[in-house]
């Protein structure tokens, strides 16, 4: 993932352009290692037609067996396999195992998406219980205030509701900790959809919403795409109240065989798949009908030989 220590040694080999090949080597190739493994060729001395390119080979498939497994290893590179590998190479063009790339092509832009807290807020009975059980006694009376500001009605902007509040307190003399007037907004609000976006400041140039941690989100965006068009491509139109966090943009860098040398494969008609069925269903009833005539003879030779 961006940012990670294997994504930022990715980063540095790939743009100060030293990586010029990679080579996917067979499944169970090496002694107690069943994952996959690759040779990566490096230069600092590129040829000119390399430069700013990277060249994978898949040579999953290029291997001789062995004739008896050592622990998971079970095949090796044959002669005739590192030629096509060193031939594919020194070619440099694109076939069914090779295929050529720019490097940003591996790059990508992590962006952090945020949306908006929303609130709604109520003075309910259940909430004053739980207010004096949280706050004592003493500080009831601030239960009035928000009684005598907004009764018992649900109020949908959270952003008033902390302006009267705190106007209210002042003008009846209530002088409250951060942290006590924290936990009233804690006690008597509630995440809702339905609620007005939480402000966090007012700047210079324009509101900053406090972020919904709960509904942050992360998108990988191709080092060769511009973010903010890819945002409102991407994004907006399924989260129309999203931003980005640009502070929080990594980059990074993925490399993925699986990804660039898919082959696929056709699907089974829906006729053959039926076929099919019928035919294990034949199977299957004459499977049952012997079960069934088996265990019956059985019971009359049991019976006749009484």
């Amino acid at each position: 993932y961006a940012g990670s220590g294997e994504s930022n040694i990715r980063r540095w080999i790939i743009e100060n352009d030293w990586l010029e090949c990679i080579v996917g080597l067979p499944l169970n190739m090496f002694y107690n290692t069943g994952i996959a493994t690759y040779i990566w060729i490096l230069s600092n001395q590129k040829s000119v037609h390399r430069r700013g390119k990277v060249q994978l080979i898949d040579a999953t498939e290029w291997y001789g067996k062995l004739r008896k497994n050592l622990g998971s290893k079970n095949c090796e590179l044959r002669g005739e396999d590192i030629d096509r590998i060193t031939e594919e190479f020194l070619d440099f063009s694109e076939s069914d195992n090779s295929r050529i790339f720019d490097n940003q092509d591996f790059g990508f832009n992590k962006i952090v998406v945020e949306r908006p807290l929303r609130f709604s807020f109520q003075v309910t009975a259940t909430r004053v219980q739980e207010f004096g059980e949280k706050m004592g006694d003493d500080l009831l009376g601030v239960v009035d205030i928000l009684r005598g500001l907004f009764g018992e009605e649900v109020q949908w902007d959270f952003n008033v509701v902390k302006r009267d509040f705190e106007k209210g307190l002042k003008e009846e003399g209530w002088k409250l900790k951060k942290r006590d007037l924290d936990l009233i907004y804690q006690i008597f609000t509630e995440k809702d959809e339905g609620g007005k976006p939480v402000v966090l400041k007012r700047t210079k140039n324009g509101v900053v919403y406090q972020p919904d941690v709960e509904l942050r989100d992360t998108e990988n965006v191709p080092l060769k795409e511009d973010i903010q068009e890819y945002f409102e491509r991407e994004v907006l139109p399924h989260v129309p109240d999203a931003w980005i966090d640009f502070d929080k943009v990594v980059r990074g860098y993925e490399i993925s065989f699986t990804k660039y040398f898919y082959k696929f494969q056709k699907l089974r008609s829906l006729e053959d798949i039926v076929e099919e069925l019928l035919e294990l269903e034949k199977e299957t009833e004459g499977m049952l009908r012997e079960i069934v005539f088996e265990e019956l003879g059985v019971r009359i030779l049991g019976r006749e030989n009484r």
